[in-house]
């Protein structure tokens, strides 16, 4: 389809709920599952296809940088369809309160609970958590306390660095999109972009070994994915910008994969994540993933292949409880991983582990459905009594 025809079928900029996006919030989670199953050696490897199957599961990890893209799109859309409404900073921040607050605390009360409970269980480098690593999480800045810690520092919430990013953009883009014009915005996204990966250089040409999990979790050098996606919402509102976006992207696409495989395969950063993947593939990743993003929202109800693998009902249910398996998996994983440890397989091997991978993400599905209905639901009906007026 070309540009011109996907835009006419674009839904219109201030409609809340496209179906293609939590097709790619589905997509964006399974991902997630899928490193973390890889991580927690569900899977064995006894084989060069079951390695090939382990490598293609751990690039799961971009599935947060997906993520990232969709949240700075549909965060900036909002931001700027009640850029004019006299009460947007008080709708926006207890929107978004109500969203995400009731969950992410519930998460570190459950994860405080078996830290204690399990205490016995874990490596002496669990113990090592201070009182400062908790009062991190409590104040969303936990990706700057992770980042410096060795990986076993932060069982079941060490996945909580990128949430932490996400509100601290919360927090800080809205007054940038309210303050400025349509004009200075995209200069300014332009300008963000360039720094964030101008600053990854820095940090990695300086700082060398220290620098990978800085890089990794800093919201100044991840900014750029949130911004790719920021500038892609200005451009659903521009027809002009949105046909160049458009003539462009087959392109970004193009060089995300390209890239990203020479970089994985032919320089070898496969499990790494070292200097050409931070440096390089966080903007490759940006701008394909943004590409993506962007052909879902504009092709929503088109009826073409991709929207209606977007569409498909199974997706869209897991996307909208993104959040809580986003949240709660890397517990229910753990418990999964302690109950089947050292116990014997029966039959067929590959058979038991798939299945046991299976059993751990349902349980992740099955423990987000229901503190969505029985918990969550509850404070997003909230919402409404904080609608932007005049939006």
């Amino acid at each position: 389809m070309s540009a011109v025809a996907v835009a006419r079928v674009a839904p219109k900029p201030k409609e809340r709920h496209v179906e293609a996006l939590d097709g790619v919030r589905g997509i964006a989670i399974l991902l997630v599952l899928a490193i973390h199953s890889e991580l927690s050696h569900f899977l064995p490897t006894d084989s060069a296809q079951l390695r090939q199957l382990a490598k293609l599961m751990y690039s799961g990890w971009t599935g947060v940088d997906l993520f990232f893209v969709l949240s700075g799109f549909l965060i900036t859309g909002i931001l700027l369809d009640t850029k004019h409404s006299p009460n947007r900073a008080r709708s926006f921040y207890m929107r978004r309160v109500l969203r995400i607050f009731p969950l992410y605390y519930l998460g570190i009360a459950l994860a405080a609970i078996i830290f204690v409970a399990l205490h016995s269980l874990m490596n002496q480098a669990h113990a090592t958590w201070t009182p400062y690593g908790w009062i991190s999480f409590l104040l969303y800045w936990p990706n700057w306390w992770i980042a410096q810690r060795p990986l076993d520092h932060s069982p079941f919430m060490g996945h909580f660095w990128s949430l932490g990013v996400e509100e601290q953009f919360y927090l800080a883009w809205p007054w940038i999109v309210w303050k400025l014009d349509r004009k200075s915005l995209k200069l300014v996204c332009g300008v963000l972009i360039v720094g964030a990966f101008l600053l990854r250089l820095a940090m990695l040409s300086y700082l060398a070994d220290q620098s990978s999990r800085l890089v990794l979790m800093n919201t100044f050098t991840r900014m750029d994915t949130l911004i790719v996606g920021a500038f892609c919402a200005i451009a659903v509102r521009e027809p002009k910008l949105l046909k160049r976006v458009l003539w462009i992207s087959p392109f970004a696409i193009v060089a995300c994969i390209v890239g990203m495989y020479w970089i994985d395969e032919r320089i070898g950063e496969v499990y790494s994540r070292a200097r050409y993947t931070q440096l390089y593939g966080y903007s490759l990743l940006a701008f394909g993933y943004g590409a993506c993003v962007l052909w879902a929202f504009v092709g929503n109800g088109s009826g073409k292949p991709l929207d209606r693998v977007l569409r498909m009902a199974w997706l869209r249910w897991i996307g909208k409880y993104s959040y809580g398996i986003y949240v709660y998996h890397a517990i229910v994983f753990m418990f999964v991983g302690i109950w089947f440890a050292g116990r014997p397989w029966y039959g067929n091997w590959l058979l038991h582990s798939i299945a046991l991978c299976g059993f751990a993400w349902l349980l992740s599905f099955g423990v987000a459905w229901i503190s969505y209905e029985a918990i969550e639901k509850r404070f997003l009906r909230l919402k409404s009594r904080f609608r932007a007026s005049g939006a």
